[in-house]
Order: C-alpha cells, then sequence, then structure tokens
C-alpha cells in the first residue's frame, strides 16, 4: 500500500483530514457541541479504516499532487462514496449503532471530499506559483491564437516544456476577458499586433485545427505583421487521438492553406501513360509548361515536343536540354491561320499532348487547340 515514506506520510495526513472532517460534521449536526461523545469516538476508528480502503483502492496515497486533475477529484469522489456505503453499512446494519445521526453521514461525506480536493488544488498552486525566477526566465513566452478545446489541451501541456503562455486571442467576443487555464483572452486575432507590442512574446502558436484555408490565410498575414516566428497544431485530421502536444507544433506550410485534403497525383498510371511515347507540350514556354516539361522528362517519353509562340522563353527552356535528343522544341504563332504549323503537328505527334490550363487565354489558341485535337490525344492539366 505504501510505496516509500512519502506515501506513508501522505496517507497519515488524509487520515488526519478524514478525522478532522468527521469531528466539524458531528459539531455543525448539534450547533457545536458534542453530546455523546463515545459514538463519535467509537465511529472514528471504523470510519478511518474504511476510508483507507477506499483510498488505497483508487490509489490516492501517491502525493503527485502537482499534476492534479478531473480525474484525480473523480476518484476521490469515488472512493469516498465507497466507503461512505461501507460506513453506513457497518454502523447501522451490522454494530446496529442507531445513535449515530444520518445527517452527520451526509455532511462527512461532502466535507471529505473537499478537504481531499481542497488540499490536492492548493498543493498544486503553491508548486507552481513556487516556480523559481531563473526557470521562469529560461522559458520562451508565446501568445496562444485561439481559446477552444485545441487550445486547452495546448495550454495544459505548454508548462511542462519550455515555454510560458502569456495571453491568448480569439474571434469569438463571448470569450473575451475569460481565463483558460489561468491564461487571459486579451483581443482579436486582429488585436495580435497590440498584444504583440504589449506581452512581448518570443513565439506564436496557432490553436485552431478546424480553421479554413481562407481564416488561415487571414492568421498568417497578421502574424506577419508581428515579425515574430509563428507555429501551428496539425489539422484535425492529423492529430492522434485528439490530444495536441508541444512535439506536435510545426510551422505553417501551403497545405494548410488548401482548406483541403492535398491531391495525391497516381505516379504509376502517369508513368505509364507517358513512358515510350511521343509527347507534345503546347505552351511549354510558359511557368506552368515550362515545369510540366521538367517533370515529364522524367518519365523518359520516347520525345517531348515542346511548342510555343514565344521564341526567347522556348530559347531559355532549351538550353538546359540541349544533352537530351529526344526534345524538340518548335516556335509557332498560335492563330488561326497556322496551318503549317497543324501540319508539323500531325507529322511530328501522333501520341498524347499535355496543355496546360492558362491564366488567360484567346480565342484562336482556343480554336488551334480544338483544332489540334482531331488529330492527337490531349490532357488537360489542372
Amino acid at each position: 500500500m505504501f510505496a516509500n515514506k512519502n506515501h506513508l506520510f501522505v496517507a497519515l495526513g488524509e487520515v488526519l483530514l478524514v478525522a478532522l472532517s468527521v469531528t466539524i460534521a458531528w459539531l455543525l449536526r448539534f450547533d457545536f457541541a458534542l453530546p455523546n461523545p463515545q459514538v463519535l469516538l467509537a465511529a472514528m476508528p471504523i470510519l478511518v479504516l474504511l476510508r483507507v480502503l477506499g483510498m488505497a483502492r483508487f490509489n490516492l496515497f501517491h502525493g503527485y499532487w502537482r499534476y492534479t486533475g478531473i480525474s484525480d477529484v473523480l476518484d476521490i469522489l469515488k472512493a469516498v462514496a465507497l466507503g461512505s456505503v461501507g460506513f453506513l453499512a457497518v454502523e447501522r446494519w451490522i454494530l446496529g449503532e442507531k445513535r449515530f445521526p444520518l445527517s452527520v453521514y451526509c455532511i462527512e461525506l461532502i466535507l471529505t471530499v473537499c478537504m481531499l480536493a481542497g488540499v490536492r488544488v492548493l498543493s498544486r498552486a503553491v508548486l507552481q506559483n513556487a516556480m523559481s525566477s531563473s526557470e521562469r526566465d529560461n522559458r520562451k513566452t508565446v501568445v496562444v491564437i485561439g481559446a477552444g478545446c485545441a487550445a486547452a489541451m495546448l495550454l495544459r501541456e505548454l508548462p511542462r516544456s519550455a515555454y510560458l503562455p502569456v495571453a491568448l486571442v480569439d474571434d469569438d467576443p463571448a470569450k473575451a476577458g475569460v481565463r483558460l487555464h489561468g491564461v487571459p483572452v486579451v483581443g482579436t486575432v486582429k488585436d495580435l499586433p497590440r498584444v504583440v507590442q504589449t506581452y512581448r512574446p518570443d513565439e506564436l502558436m496557432i490553436a485552431i485545427p478546424s480553421a479554413s484555408g481562407e481564416q488561415m490565410q487571414r492568421i498568417i498575414d497578421i502574424c506577419d505583421q508581428t515579425r515574430l516566428r509563428f507555429r501551428t497544431i496539425p489539422s484535425l485530421g492529423d492529430l492522434i487521438n485528439g490530444t495536441v502536444t508541444v512535439d506536435q507544433l510545426r510551422d505553417v506550410n501551403f497545405e494548410d492553406l488548401l482548406g483541403r485534403d492535398p491531391v495525391r497525383l497516381d505516379v504509376d498510371s502517369v508513368r505509364r501513360r507517358i513512358t515510350g511515347r511521343v509527347v507534345m507540350v503546347t505552351g511549354a514556354a510558359g511557368s506552368i509548361g515550362s515545369e510540366l516539361c521538367h517533370q515529364l522528362l522524367n518519365y523518359k517519353p520516347l520525345r517531348l515536343v515542346c511548342l510555343d509562340q514565344a521564341e526567347t522563353p522556348l530559347f531559355n527552356l532549351q538550353m538546359p536540354r540541349q544533352a537530351r535528343p529526344a526534345t524538340s522544341f518548335i516556335v509557332s504563332p498560335i492563330s488561326p491561320t497556322a496551318r503549317a504549323s497543324a501540319t508539323s503537328f500531325r507529322n511530328t505527334v501522333s501520341r498524347s499532348s499535355f496543355m496546360p490550363r492558362p491564366t488567360s487565354t484567346s480565342r484562336s489558341w482556343k480554336k488551334t487547340s480544338r483544332r489540334h485535337s482531331r488529330t492527337t490525344s490531349s490532357v488537360r492539366f489542372p
């Protein structure tokens, strides 16, 4: 039952609390008089024994009160309720003691729960506030963006790490001025620059895993104004078992701004479509087309035909690929009258063509691409 001396001291202290609670309950019942003290003294050892057995059953003698939480309070309720039921059964039905008032059973139960839980909460508060100033100086101060469930889980973890939360910001007006684990909500996300000037944090932490891409972009824009490092917790789909730890914090990436899961390309099917075939890329000198050419060469096409109406960009695209003889570069004006170019396409390309979706297209480009689609199978990339 008692693994070391500390556990024994904890048990003795809790026994004294039990004896004190039943004494106070007796005094409250009789308006601070002490009638029939022999009844109280005879019942006290039985009550203490049953309380000790109940608390040992729920492992309440460990003494690690610095991390007291809701689970400890629930264990106290279970242990006290179990002991009270046993005490009532022994006193009333086994020993037949009718002089012990029923009201004392109830008052003692409430006082015992309050004392056992209160001493733990008080110890936790004292131990946390007893942290030396040197330890506080070594910790990085942070402002947490968000005041929901994820922020609450993060705040529970931060005291065990090298970070000290000093403030919260949240756009919910109902949370203004409230405290979450002792940390105040001091404004909205829009007020973040002012909050940073007031509290001088070393870092920002975004604790809104349900934020959409648009909302995340807005938060990032405001964080950029502070010129502080900012990190975020994973999205809801990436959280393990619904818990948040400091180790899961990471820098914001582009996937956080999508507002959806990223599309995963089926590389094998693309490789089967391209390897050993003649492939043409229209608009090859553009930003999308040039990157498409880069990627297509990795799949070893029989020949890659790069088509564009801009000669200089196409020349720049050609320079790094002079060592690849299986690459052709064609400069052609894309217009309804470009019949010579269409003939060149039919002679050169008979397999597949890739047309990157342009940001702005002309009617002539659309007409010409439709004409070419009669002689080539084309794939449009989003």
